[in-house]
């Protein structure tokens, strides 16, 4: 009969709809446990056989902390390799309005001094190959009495800056809120970013080379020379940072006008 043609081709037509969903979604739960295709060498598998990626860190990494400097992909590394491994994996993320519970800055006091893992995902000075049994190629390096400054805070009143001969000096006051002293080295620095100088270069920078150590609590004056030329003059606002030339330049002061 007619009805009964038309209910046989509407049962066709929701099992040529049905069928193919749910192999789909069969296939898909499927690939998402096991490896149906070697796809690991592109983001589409990023989070494929992560417990061999960690395991292969781990034996690099020892019991040590594992710091990571990937981009964006930091902030869900360091906690995947925490889960995976069950050791300390931190992001290491300088972007200041996106910040996470893994970010350097919450455990920063916690590793200094410490020996570390340094991971990166593009080859540098110093950086040995590690091609992971993920697919995923990283760069490490063994950093011993690790020392980071991203929550050391430097403030500066634009009351206290003087202009003399051509020259703007600028006190600024390094905080030290940790129980052991600051000490610099020939690789630190305190830096203004690229958008706020006249320069092609990344940053403008001083050496803290010749500072002398920052006592447990206590606060030292560094006064930042430069010349109004070096300065961005379109920008109204500054911001100082410190460099050390091993993980990512912080941003330590707030961003305030310069009265000139």
């Amino acid at each position: 009969s007619a009805k009964y043609y038309t209910r046989l081709n509407r049962d066709r037509l929701f099992l040529g709809f049905t069928l193919p969903f749910i192999a789909l979604v069969i296939i898909v739960r499927l690939y998402l446990s096991f490896h149906i295709f070697p796809l690991n060498n592109i983001s589409v598998d990023y989070y494929h056989d992560r417990k061999l990626w960690a395991e292969d860190i781990i034996n690099i990494a020892g019991e040590s902390p594992v710091i990571f400097e990937s981009g964006p992909d930091a902030l869900r590394e360091a906690p995947l390799y925490s889960f995976y491994s069950g050791k300390q994996g931190i992001a290491s993320y300088s972007v200041e309005v996106e910040r996470s519970q893994y970010e350097l800055w919450n455990y920063e006091d916690s590793v200094q001094t410490k020996d570390i893992l340094l991971i990166k995902s593009e080859p540098g000075d110093f950086r040995t190959e590690l091609r992971t049994r993920m697919g995923k190629t990283v760069y490490y390096r063994k950093i011993d009495h690790f020392t980071s400054f991203k929550n050391i805070e430097l403030k500066w009143d634009d009351n206290e800056v003087s202009y003399e001969n051509d020259s703007i000096q600028i006190p600024l006051k390094i905080i030290n809120h940790r129980q052991h002293p600051l000490v610099f080295f020939k690789n630190h620095s305190i830096y203004i970013p690229f958008e706020y100088t006249s320069s092609d270069s990344t940053w403008l920078e001083r050496s803290l080379l010749n500072s002398g150590p920052v006592n447990a609590g206590d606060t030292a004056v560094f006064v930042f020379r430069l010349s109004p030329g070096e300065l961005n003059m379109e920008n109204e606002e500054i911001v100082f940072g410190i460099r050390d030339r091993l993980v990512y330049p912080s941003i330590n002061s707030k961003r305030k006008a310069l009265l000139r």
